[in-house]
């Protein structure tokens, strides 16, 4: 059997992908998992994105 190793990449965001992101998030219309899916995210990326924001 072959092994293979995962290799992950941590993307980092500025604060304003951040805020695009968000932004086309809301004017989408999808869930924050379909987005998240559509454009790479990670789903708890983006929740933890939106939730400080929908606080206020």
């Amino acid at each position: 059997m072959e092994q293979t190793d995962a290799t992950f990449i941590k993307k980092t965001y500025s604060q304003e992908e951040k805020q695009a992101l968000i932004e086309g998030w809301k004017q989408s219309g999808k869930s924050r998992m379909a987005f998240s899916k559509e454009h790479g995210i990670n789903y708890h990326t983006l929740i933890s994105w939106v939730a400080p924001k929908m606080l206020v």
